[in-house]
C-alpha cells in the first residue's frame, strides 16, 4: 500500500506520542514523587501495558490489512527503540543493577537503527524486524514490565522472574542482531 497515513502508522505515532508522558510519570513514580502514590505506580503499569498492546496492535493491523508500509517498517522499530531507551533510562536511575544491561541492549539498539539508515540511504531498502527480533521486543516489554511495577510490594518471585527475563532478553537482543546483520549485508535479502 503506498498511502503512509494507515490505521497502524497512526497506532505508531500514538505510541511515541504516549511515550511521552509515560516516561515522566515512571520518573514520579520510581522517584516516591507522584503525587498518587501508589495509585501512580499501578497507573504506570497500565499506561505502559496500553503503549506495549498498541505495539503489537500496530503491526497485526499491517499484516491483516496489508498495509504495510516502508514508513511503517522503519517508525515501528524506531518507535520501539525511543520507548525502550526512555524506560531504560529511567529504570537505571532507581537501579545500578539493571545499567549492564540497559547499556548491552542500547548499544545494540543504536548499531542497528545506524545500519538501517545506512541501508535505507544507500541502497533504498527499508529492512522489516525479523521473528527473533521480534520475540526480542515482546520479552524486553515483559521483563521491563515487572520492573515498571512496584515489584518491591509483589512477593519475590516476581523479581527473580523479571531478572531471568531480563537476561533473557540481552541474550535475544544480540542473537537478533547478528541474524539481521547476516541476513540483510548490503541492503539484500541473502
Amino acid at each position: 500500500m503506498k498511502n503512509n497515513v494507515t490505521i497502524a502508522n497512526f497506532l505508531t505515532i500514538l505510541r511515541v506520542t504516549l511515550a511521552i508522558p509515560f516516561i515522566y510519570l515512571l520518573f514520579l513514580e520510581k522517584s516516591g514523587n507522584h503525587p498518587y502514590g501508589i495509585l501512580g505506580g499501578f497507573g504506570c503499569v497500565v499506561l505502559f501495558g496500553t503503549i506495549s498492546l498498541l505495539d503489537v496492535l500496530d503491526g497485526y493491523i499491517a499484516r491483516k490489512r496489508y498495509a504495510v508500509t516502508n514508513f511503517g517498517k522503519f517508525l515501528d522499530p524506531l518507535a520501539d527503540k525511543l520507548f525502550l531507551s526512555g524506560v531504560l533510562f529511567v529504570l537505571c536511575i532507581f537501579n545500578y543493577k539493571i545499567i549492564p544491561f540497559a547499556v548491552l541492549i542500547l548499544l545494540r539498539e543504536l548499531f542497528i537503527t545506524i545500519y538501517r539508515v545506512v541501508v535505507i540511504r544507500r541502497y533504498k531498502v527499508v529492512i522489516p524486524a525479523s521473528r527473533v527480533g521480534k520475540y526480542k521486543t515482546v520479552t524486553q516489554l515483559v521483563s521491563l514490565g515487572f520492573f515498571v511495577a512496584p515489584i518491591e510490594l509483589l512477593p519475590p518471585i516476581f523479581t527473580y522472574f523479571a531478572w531471568i527475563l531480563l537476561i533473557l532478553a540481552t541474550i535475544l537482543t544480540y542473537i537478533s542482531a547478528v541474524q539481521y546483520i547476516m541476513h540483510n549485508v548490503g541492503g539484500n535479502k541473502c
